[in-house]
């Protein structure tokens, strides 16, 4: 369509439009709407939100949580330094013992990969990657069309 198509098609669009009646809100709307804002306003300052609050309420509030924050990051730094690491270990490989063949398998992996990138497959990695992302792509567009074709089935009533 060219510019002077369009034009036309806007002009054509606003007369129409223009020559429409004007739609009327229902009788109780306003009521409700302005009944709905004398509420609020009535609300005392801890019932709004936090940027309803008198600045110097919000600004304790702000120092408060920052300090709350700091000290709670002080503790947790001073008790981690506490912590025998050595006798957690143990816990820790009886807990992840079962895991230890999947994370072999992943270190496995990016070994591999790191070989491949050090024996120059910087470009066998990109074509891997795009034929990943190409492969996505049409898995998605496979899913868009089976469900538009399944919710066009359901609308027609033809399951």
């Amino acid at each position: 369509m060219n510019d002077d198509e369009q034009l036309k098609l806007e002009a054509l669009i606003g007369r129409e439009l223009k020559q429409l009646p004007d739609l009327q809100a229902p009788e109780t709307l306003f009521h409700r709407v302005m009944l709905e804002v004398h509420t609020r306003a009535r609300q005392p300052w801890w019932q709004r939100s936090w940027h309803g609050w008198p600045p110097a309420l919000q600004a304790v509030t702000l120092v408060s949580l920052l300090g709350l924050a700091a000290v709670v990051s002080y503790g947790l730094g001073q008790t981690l330094q506490e912590i025998p690491y050595e006798a957690l270990e143990g816990v820790f490989y009886e807990w992840l013992g079962p895991l230890a063949r999947i994370w072999e398998l992943g270190e496995t992996l990016m070994n591999a990969v790191v070989l491949v990138m050090r024996s120059g497959g910087q470009q066998l990695l990109l074509y891997g990657s795009l034929m990943i992302l190409v492969v996505y792509a049409a898995c998605l567009g496979l899913g868009a069309a089976v469900a538009r074709a399944v919710l066009s089935r359901a609308g027609s009533g033809r399951i």
